[in-house]
């Protein structure tokens, strides 16, 4: 006796309204599915594929989002941007440092000369800091904006930046990272050490929140284009 066909799902038959498919390599009498099922199915879950099967679901072609490629240099900076603020920090002191127009005493009377004027120079660093962290941000923004510039929509990149869904990697939402981001600039201000933390802490996700959010841009384009197979 042959069995009868039927949804895997909801194990039900086929009816004139409700077709049976085989999408995937899955073979007996879990191969069937109704095109309803397996759409509704899709939408709640996060596969692209068959669960039992693992089979990738067929779909035209569609157009994913590229993923910028900085240079390795400039990727390392974005996500290492303590090194180029320490550098920068090095490059200031230097500045502060030096003064053509002190007489030189020699190397031991330079030293204790600048002994005392340690007070005065640190207090001129720790009032720089944040406009280094300005500076690092720049070179952040050197790499973001080309990074946005080859998106094919733009308003959908805005659309999920502006969710309220938690980024993964940093377990914050976008906005609230925008949130802390500014406010650690703001606290560099008035407490440099700890606002400056905050801010490097935050700029050195930049580029992987970028790519987290193109990945979950193409997922949801690659998902959709499967549902749309099922309609």
């Amino acid at each position: 006796m042959v069995p009868i066909p039927v949804c895997r799902i909801c194990y039900e038959g086929a009816e004139p309204h409700k077709q049976l498919v085989h999408p995937c390599n899955c073979k007996g009498t879990i191969k069937f599915v109704h095109k309803q099922c397996l759409r509704e199915w899709l939408r709640v879950s996060t596969l692209l594929q068959c669960e039992l099967c693992n089979t990738t679901y067929d779909m035209e072609e569609v157009q994913l989002e590229p993923l910028y490629e900085p240079p390795l240099y400039l990727l390392r900076i974005c996500i290492y941007p303590h090194v180029l603020f320490l550098n920068l920090m090095c490059l200031y002191v230097g500045y502060l440092l030096y003064d053509p127009t002190e007489p030189y005493y020699g190397l031991m009377g330079f030293t204790l000369w600048k002994i005392f004027e340690f007070y005065k120079l640190i207090t001129n660093l720790l009032q720089t800091l944040p406009y280094l962290l300005l500076c690092v941000a720049t070179v952040q923004g050197v790499i973001l904006v080309p990074a946005l510039s080859v998106l094919h929509n733009k308003y959908r990149y805005l659309t999920y930046c502006c969710s309220l869904s938690h980024i993964p990697t940093i377990r914050l939402s976008v906005p609230v990272y925008c949130i802390f981001l500014v406010g650690g600039f703001v606290i560099s201000f008035y407490f440099s050490i700890v606002g400056s933390f905050l801010v490097l802490i935050f700029l050195s996700k930049l580029y992987v929140i970028h790519s987290q959010l193109i990945l979950k841009i193409n997922t949801t384009i690659m998902k959709d284009a499967v549902l749309d197979m099922f309609q």
